[in-house]
């Protein structure tokens, strides 16, 4: 893909682009504009060239129009050619406006809300990086943000996010940083990672990249994948919801900013530049080859192509509540009864597509678990006994105590 960088001016712009047919024998044509991305409806093709013969040149007119908006305008620009080697063309157009930003408008890059259990890579932000869910990573009983979340078991459970023609270290090259916020959860207790990450580029992918996460449940990390680490804040509370941020100031970046719950609480100056690089990135893990897979659970994650102010911080940290993850929808027995000699029966209601472990013992003490149940999204398995249904050994029981938990 190429580029063009329009101004840092508040007004309409004009940027004249020269298109040049090196061919020997055949002349080049350019049709079928199409714009999309973040600020698509900020920039239009006022001039497309006619047919370019061999060796010539002619211009390619876009013009560009914040409005009354501030921030930083992404579009991409396709044209389709008569080139059978290169039968589509993409200009990457970009434009950084001074002002007040708009957290839901252009300069969100992307936005993963994780609400949607059906498709919980669903990125609802201008880029539309749609994600792949990878391993057991499933929809949460707890959120921070909305109804959902994403929960992950630190075992290779992750979702793939697959870059398109805009790249996410290009966000560190427009003379303005960028900002990396979401929602965590850790889960307590030790991690065989000695880091884990919530986004990150996949290590297996190779090339440059970002990443952001936390060292070993002691302090959170930011990466510019190979070239610099910035150690900051000490990790929000395991087993809480808190909210989190990494600002990364300048084009270099110059330094991390990182905020838990909308509250600068650190900074890190490292004044190094970030690789370039193709390929996936990855909520939740660094990928096969290396790990640092993220153990709890993640929410409202989202990519801001510009450096947001304390302000804007803590209206995304307000979005939320910080404070105990809790268990999600209550478990209730409807039903406990011996349907058979020795055999009780026990229906239950939980939470849709979250995996229930059924315990019985004389004092709750035994390790084995009688069973596991895992309730549909329609709110029943398939015996179709209602939301939750197992049955227990009771044969030679005196007495017999059962419990139901959502892991």
């Amino acid at each position: 893909s190429l580029g063009r960088a329009f101004g840092n001016n508040p007004g309409p712009q004009l940027a004249s682009m020269f298109v040049d047919n090196f061919g020997a024998g055949t002349a080049l044509t350019l049709s079928n504009p199409q714009l999309s991305g973040p600020g698509a409806a900020n920039y239009a093709v006022t001039t497309l060239p006619g047919s370019i013969p061999p060796s010539g040149s002619d211009l390619l007119d876009v013009t560009f129009d914040p409005g009354a908006g501030a921030g930083f305008f992404l579009a991409l620009l396709t044209l389709d050619t008569n080139d059978h080697i290169t039968p589509t063309v993409t200009i990457v157009l970009s434009a950084l406006v001074a002002g007040a930003i708009d957290l839901e408008g252009p300069s969100k890059l992307s936005h993963w809300t994780f609400d949607d259990p059906g498709n919980l890579g669903d990125d609802s932000g201008g880029l539309d990086y749609d994600g792949t869910v990878n391993g057991d990573a499933q929809p949460a009983p707890s959120s921070a943000v909305g109804p959902g979340a994403l929960l992950l078991d630190g075992d290779q459970d992750f979702i793939e996010i697959p870059q398109g023609a805009y790249l996410y270290s290009e966000m560190g090259t427009d003379g303005d940083g960028f900002t990396i916020a979401t929602w965590v959860c850790s889960f307590s207790g030790p991690s065989p990672h000695a880091r884990q990450r919530y986004f990150s580029k996949l290590f297996d992918t190779g090339g440059g990249g970002i990443g952001v996460g936390q060292n070993n449940d002691i302090q959170l990390i930011a990466t510019t994948y190979g070239v610099f680490d910035y150690f900051g804040a000490t990790n929000p509370i395991q087993d809480e919801w808190h909210h989190v941020a990494y600002v990364f100031r300048g084009s270099a970046p110059s330094s991390v900013d990182y905020y838990l719950d909308g509250v600068l609480a650190a900074t890190t100056v490292g004044n190094i530049g970030i690789n370039s690089g193709l390929g996936t990135y990855a909520i939740g893990g660094f990928g096969a080859g290396a790990g640092e897979w993220f153990d709890g659970l993640l929410d409202d994650l989202r990519v801001y192509a510009v450096e947001l102010s304390d302000p804007d911080l803590a209206t995304l940290a307000a979005m939320g509540t910080p404070g105990p993850k809790g268990g999600g929808p209550a478990i209730e027995i409807t039903l406990v009864e011996e349907t058979s000699p020795g055999r009780l029966t026990i229906v239950f209601e939980g939470a849709p597509n979250t995996l229930h472990e059924v315990k019985s013992s004389p004092d709750l003490s035994a390790t084995p678990f009688t069973g596991a149940v895992n309730i549909a999204a329609d709110g029943l398995t398939t015996t179709g006994l209602g939301a939750g249904f197992v049955e227990i050994d009771i044969s030679g029981s005196a007495e017999l105590f059962f419990q139901i938990q959502q892991p």
